[in-house]
């Protein structure tokens, strides 16, 4: 089985059946704290809400990753996961052509992004008058949900804050695409 410190095991028996201390535990999950071969119960596990005590590596269930048992894994979820990111990707390529359709330069309906975290947060131009820019976050090309810490969920922003971040998103385009 091949327990170590820091696991997450359920306890599901007890070789000394008439111990009134193990039965509170049988049926509980822990967290194996500590491995000590010298004892007669070598695996001291840690019970939130009850206590700790020693087991038999046979009175322990391992517990694979995020808490489910083998038995109870559910591998369907991977195939829901891989269809919804084929699908997000589909959408998301769709909606920036959409956007690189209007031309360059500041247009209403052009997507830019913001560097945010491990990604990045887009937004959408909603209008464009003389002096402000009206930009809506589009969370829904973002799985992760980021907002800029300045743009937020969007709103009305002076012209001469937004105009620059398009026009450097579009020129790092064509230095990247190889167009002149």
């Amino acid at each position: 089985m091949n327990i170590s410190v820091g696991n997450v095991v359920n306890i599901i028996g007890s070789k000394d059946k008439g111990c009134p201390v193990d039965k509170k535990y049988i049926g509980k999950r822990g967290i194996v704290k500590e491995i000590n071969d010298d004892r007669p119960s070598p695996i001291t596990v840690f019970v939130p809400d009850v206590g700790e005590d020693s087991f038999w590596e046979e009175e322990l269930e391992f517990v694979l990753d995020f808490g489910f048992t083998d038995d109870e894994r559910d591998y369907s979820l991977i195939d829901d996961w891989r269809e919804e990111t084929q699908a997000f990707t589909f959408y998301f390529a769709a909606e920036i052509e959409k956007a690189k359709g209007l031309g360059e330069g500041l247009v209403k309906g052009k997507i830019f992004s913001m560097p945010v975290a491990d990604g990045s947060a887009y937004y959408e131009v909603t209008k464009v008058l003389k002096t402000r820019v009206h930009i809506k976050c589009r969370m829904d090309l973002c799985p992760d949900h980021y907002t800029d810490y300045f743009l937020g969920g969007g709103g009305s922003f002076p012209r001469h804050m937004i105009e620059p971040v398009i026009e450097a998103e579009e020129g790092m385009a064509k230095i990247f695409a190889g167009k002149k």
